[in-house]
């Protein structure tokens, strides 16, 4: 099973991330594959982590329903 982290931001050369649990992470850019953003799922995978476009595709659109839902 993979643990996901959700990019929150992008600071300089670091991804602050957020846990399962709530834990901001820092991670360091060069230590994830791809053009990560905010908003991105990541997993560790391999000694890297890596961008979940599946997770992340369907968190964004969770997040627009909800969003969509208030208005």
């Amino acid at each position: 099973m993979k643990n996901y982290i959700s990019v929150d931001r992008i600071e300089g050369e670091f991804a602050v991330c957020i846990d399962d649990e709530h834990n901001a992470v820092d991670i360091l850019l060069e230590n994830i594959i791809g053009d990560v953003k905010e908003g991105d799922i990541i997993f560790f995978d391999d000694g890297v982590y890596k961008i979940d476009e599946e997770v992340t595709k369907k968190r964004r659109e969770e997040i627009a329903k909800l969003f969509n839902g208030l208005k």
